[in-house]
Formats: structure tokens, C-alpha cells, sequence
């Protein structure tokens, strides 16, 4: 078997008879240009040859580490794209650029020792790609409603942020959020305490954006306004659906428990008679 890359002598690898062999190949593309591999295998008469395209270069993203670790290359159909939708989309919009600042400056100050542990415990993966199943299900979502704004990509990337933060907050956080509502009275005075607030600061995260956006402000605000704008989209989402879920089980209990009062109750007021049931 031969591997011929432009630029490069062919270098021959022979397996043995019935077994199987590697061979490391370096691939050099000078100032970005394109190269190929030619993969050729022969076995008496029998010759096949395939082609490969190889193009090397920096990339301007960086690694999405866990999730590279987590399906095992940077070359997985997940990994790809989450790369896509950010340096396609987001990152080629000031808004989306501005708040990545602020994303990787958090997510990379965690993400190297989580995704080391995650490759040293294989069998960990498997729960990791059960938890990224729902968020790339969220980020396609995202990506659909980016495309919604082909003449005005800044609106795209707002309303992208907007719908990915609510439905992380949906998905991840209420259901754990309503489990503590459900045993906490003070954690449900104090949820519903910051709706108000929270609804405020979501409304005056979004102006803010908007006005630098199209007004060319300088970057500290807008990534500050950009990072408000998805934490307080994130916590209002996961507050009021959580709220909500409180409410349809109170309804739940209260229907479970008194059936037949409700029932006589209904059936009286229909008559126009009072119900004295005890």
C-alpha cells in the first residue's frame, strides 16, 4: 500500500499476510493551500486507489474541548458542528463575537480538566453524549433560527442567542428548579420575587445590545450586554417554567385528593344550589 502526498516522496507500507498495519504520514501545505492523499492498494493485479483532500491550517476558533473528548475527535459530525454554527454564524457577527469573549473566558477556565478527566474514564462518555444529546437538539434549533435572518445576521445571532438560552434553561435547570420549588418554601418566595427583576434586566440586557449594535459602540459594553442578555434569558426561562410545573402539580394534588367534593360542587352550581357539604 503507497501513500502519496503532493510534495512529498511515496511511502510504501506492506502488511503482513492476513494482518494489518499503520504508517504516520505528515502532511505539509504550505500558507494554507490545499494538498490530497493518494491512498493506493495493490494485491497482485488488483489495484484501488482512493483520494483524500487535505487542507492544513490555523484555525481562528479554538477546540471545543469536552465535546471533543467526548465523541473522541474533533473530526465527529457533533464536533463539526458546533464548530460550524460558531465560526459560520456566530463568530462572523458582533454580537455573537462579543459574547464568545466572555463565553470562552469562563467555559476554558474549566473545560481542560473536565475534558482530561472525561478522556482517562471512557465509560463516562456514553453519560456525557446523553447529556449533549438535548443542547445539540437546542443548538440546531438555534442554527435553523439564525438562517430565519439572511439580510441582517446581527438579528439572526440575537434571536439565536435568545431561543438557545430559554430552552437551555427550560431543558437543564426547571426540572431540577422545581424539584427544590416543590420542597422550599423559600426558595418559591424567592423565585417569584425575581420575575419581576429578572424580566427588567432581560428587556434592559437587549436594548442595550441593540443600541451598541447598531450604533458601533465600543466592545467591553457589548460583551457585558451580550453575557446579561443569556444569563438572565437562562435564569428567567428555567424560573418561569419551573413556576409553571409547581402549578399544574398543586393542580394535580388538589384534583387527586377531592374528586367527589369538586364533582358535587360542579353539579350543584349548575342547578343554582348551594353546596353544604361538610
Amino acid at each position: 500500500m503507497a501513500f502519496i502526498d503532493t510534495g512529498t516522496p511515496e511511502t510504501t507500507v506492506t502488511p503482513p499476510a492476513g494482518g494489518e498495519t499503520s504508517k504516520a504520514l505528515g502532511v505539509s501545505a504550505p500558507d494554507g493551500r490545499a494538498s490530497r492523499i493518494v491512498i493506493t492498494g495493490t494485491s497482485g493485479p488488483l489495484i484501488h486507489s482512493v483520494t483524500i483532500p487535505v487542507r492544513v491550517a490555523i484555525e481562528d476558533g479554538v477546540v471545543c474541548l469536552i465535546a471533543t473528548a467526548t465523541y473522541g475527535s474533533e473530526l465527529s459530525p457533533e464536533v463539526q458542528f458546533l464548530r460550524n454554527f460558531r465560526d459560520d454564524a456566530i463568530l462572523k457577527t458582533k454580537t455573537g463575537a462579543s459574547f464568545m469573549v466572555a463565553f470562552n473566558a469562563w467555559y476554558y477556565s474549566f473545560s481542560p480538566s473536565v475534558a482530561q478527566f472525561i478522556a482517562e474514564h471512557p465509560t463516562l462518555r456514553m453519560s456525557m453524549k446523553y447529556a449533549f444529546y438535548p443542547l445539540l437538539g437546542i443548538l440546531r434549533v438555534g442554527a435553523a433560527a439564525f438562517c430565519l435572518f439572511p439580510t441582517s445576521t446581527e438579528a439572526g445571532a440575537v434571536a439565536s442567542g435568545l431561543l438557545v438560552s430559554s430552552l437551555i434553561g427550560v431543558v437543564y435547570l426547571s426540572a431540577p428548579l422545581a424539584a427544590v420549588l416543590v420542597n422550599s418554601s423559600m426558595a418559591r418566595r424567592t423565585a417569584r420575587r425575581l420575575q419581576a427583576p429578572l424580566a427588567v434586566i432581560l428587556l434592559g440586557a437587549l436594548v442595550a445590545v441593540v443600541f451598541s449594535t447598531v450604533l458601533s459602540g465600543p466592545t467591553v459594553p457589548l460583551v457585558l450586554a451580550t453575557s446579561t442578555l443569556v444569563v438572565a434569558s437562562v435564569l428567567a426561562s428555567a424560573i418561569f417554567t419551573s413556576r409553571g410545573i409547581l402549578r399544574l402539580v398543586r393542580l394535580s394534588d388538589e384534583e387527586s385528593k377531592v374528586p367527589g367534593i369538586r364533582h358535587r360542587t360542579q353539579a350543584y352550581s349548575e342547578t343554582g344550589l348551594e353546596d353544604h357539604t361538610p
